[in-house]
């Protein structure tokens, strides 16, 4: 039966999609320690191209395992736009050399000049490299790294973020079994950018706690490459053949990210202002007095706005770095009763904000001419 079949199991060997060492993994090969498990790269244009064998210790594995070394008579190169090597542990373009390549696409002479290139390093004249379209890096013990689909490159905020590079860092965390990274037109931020937005899904009995893995993301990561939002789901949503279909992933809830701190609404007008005015540069429904703003999905540009807005309404110059050493609406009101050096002075004027906001266009007409 089954435990014949394990107990006579002696190699393993996976390709096709990125490995990934799930806990259900770790357990079978803890009972089979005379089994080895291979990891293998290759895609449908070439013969498997690299190949990595793991330890013997399955609770070592990383939870994205490299894809191993060039195996004999193939060459790996990770070069950038211009073809030229890139520093080892810098992200580029895998390209595949070596005697396992196709000689191109049937029928499709253009397809096969664009994929298949002449090679820059080689002494033999008419050999080629093969243009993967996928994204890598050289690793420090020689092993390469896999990352995700070049076509996964996008930009957010002017910066260039490779998603399989956020979604490898991510899927680290001990809490996340699995992750996909995508970005997504904002709509509700200033001047229509994008953000990234997490799918995970949690390890077994682990909680998602997005203040933990965003810090956890920025020990390696710029702040510009951590998601804003992170959404929980029970499962990612698979193609038919088993992949990731990015399209069925939900659209975020925007009444109100899940959070670390219990929801307490604003209670005095200040308070209400502040809040409002998160809201809109967040693009969120309900905002907690509590709640962090770099969690909510703020960054550098967002505060920015954030403070010019309350400026106009307070007429205070608040401190980025109050923003950042109280990044909570009860926070912020504070330090603008401290500048104010009179909290009843802000309250007044979020008051006289609120009234005049309410007033129709008509009737603050009216008012002006009135006072007149």
């Amino acid at each position: 039966g089954g435990g014949e079949m394990v107990s006579h199991l002696k190699e393993v060997t996976t390709t096709g999609e990125q490995m990934q060492i799930t806990a259900a993994i770790v357990r079978l090969f803890k009972v089979m320690p005379q089994c080895r498990l291979h990891n293998h790269y290759g895609p449908t244009e070439s013969h498997v191209v690299t190949a990595l064998e793991l330890s013997a210790e399955p609770e070592e594995w990383r939870r994205y395992p490299s894809i191993g070394r060039p195996i004999a008579n193939s060459a790996v190169y990770v070069l950038d736009a211009e073809m030229a090597a890139v520093a080892i542990g810098v992200v580029g373009e895998v390209y595949i050399g070596g005697e396992g390549l196709a000689r191109g696409y049937v029928n499709r002479a253009e397809m096969t000049a664009e994929r298949f290139v002449p090679h820059p390093y080689s002494e033999r004249g008419g050999e080629r490299l093969y243009r993967t379209g996928d994204e890598g890096r050289v690793l420090e013990n020689g092993e390469i790294e896999y990352l995700g689909r070049a076509d996964q490159q996008v930009k957010v905020r002017g910066y260039r973020i490779e998603l399989g590079e956020v979604e490898a860092r991510l899927g680290k965390h001990p809490s996340v079994r699995e992750a996909v990274v995508v970005a997504r037109a904002d709509t509700d931020e200033e001047g229509g950018g994008k953000r990234l937005v997490a799918y995970v899904v949690a390890s077994e009995g682990a909680e998602i706690r997005s203040s933990e893995i965003r810090s956890y993301m920025g020990e390696e990561l710029p702040e510009y490459m951590i998601p804003s939002l992170f959404v929980e789901l029970e499962e990612l949503p698979l193609t038919a053949n088993g992949k990731v279909d990015r399209a069925r992933l939900p659209e975020p809830d925007r009444s109100r990210v899940e959070l670390d701190a219990e929801l307490v609404l604003p209670r005095t007008p200040a308070e209400e202002v502040v809040a409002e005015v998160w809201a809109r540069v967040l693009g969120l429904d309900q905002i907690g007095v509590r709640d962090n703003f770099f969690q909510l999905g703020g960054h550098s540009l967002l505060t920015t706005q954030m403070v010019s807005r309350l400026r106009d309404i307070f007429r205070v110059e608040i401190p980025l770095r109050s923003v950042f050493q109280s990044p909570t609406v009860e926070g912020v009101v504070n330090v603008i009763a401290e500048i104010w050096g009179e909290r009843e002075i802000v309250e007044e004027i979020a008051r006289t904000f609120k009234e005049v906001e309410q007033l129709s266009e008509s009737e603050v007409e009216t008012t002006l001419y009135a006072q007149e």
